[in-house]
């Protein structure tokens, strides 16, 4: 016989991987540019299971570390901020660094294999199967004018972002596992906020999604058309 499942649970964990057309509270996790940045969505849930991760590890981590780890390893990593689940994108052994992927979270470290200020252990099965909660999003309708001024804004997002736990995204349209969305703040959008000083400009939807993409595997790529 099957274990009994709890359908509601179930239900509330495929939806944290889903966003929709209304505006839904997130946490901005990682913020590499306005075309490329990380949310979460707010989940108690997650915050659960974040909870028994922690303690769990702070029992149990330094009998788990990984002697040996591989590329593509899902393992769970200790630095300042506490414990969190990562993937291992890359690994010198001569140069002695492992290059992690924090797949809650969107942003990638850099660590000395060897180091006080990282551990590295393995993954128990309870917390592997949870899904992955870093959701990468673009910035839906812009072009920043260069690439000095994309900085600017960047800086801005941070700036503007910095002591907000909490935000609202509006979701506009998906392409390659990117959500291209809106960001409301302050009974206002972010890119509302700047688009007074010219910092972008504004593209037609379409363009803005080829252009988007096309960021992610080159920072200075033209993006096209003007509206």
């Amino acid at each position: 016989m099957e274990p009994l499942r709890n359908k509601s649970k179930d239900d509330e964990m495929e939806k944290m991987r889903i966003l929709n057309s209304d505006p839904e509270k997130v946490n901005i996790t990682y913020i590499k540019s306005p075309l490329c940045f990380y949310i979460k969505k707010v989940s108690q849930l997650f915050q659960d299971f974040e909870t028994r991760l922690q303690r769990f590890y702070e029992i149990n981590g330094m009998n788990k570390k990984i002697s040996n780890p591989h590329i593509n390893q899902l393992c769970v990593a200790k630095r300042e901020r506490g414990w969190s689940r990562a993937i291992v994108k890359r690994l010198d052994f001569d140069q002695n660094f492992i290059h992690l992927f924090f797949v809650d979270y969107g942003n990638e470290e850099v660590f000395p294999i060897e180091s006080d200020h990282v551990i590295v252990c393995e993954i128990d099965e309870e917390f592997r199967d949870f899904p992955y909660m870093a959701m990468k999003c673009s910035l839906f309708g812009i072009k920043t004018k260069n690439d000095y001024e994309r900085k600017k804004f960047t800086s801005f997002m941070l700036s503007e972002l910095e002591n907000i736990k909490e935000v609202w995204v509006r979701l506009n349209s998906t392409r390659n596992d990117i959500y291209f969305v809106d960001i409301e703040l302050r009974s206002n959008k972010i890119k509302r906020l700047d688009l007074k000083n010219r910092i972008f400009e504004r593209l037609s939807d379409q363009t803005v999604e080829k252009s988007a993409c096309a960021q992610f595997d080159e920072e200075k790529r033209d993006f096209g058309k003007k509206l």
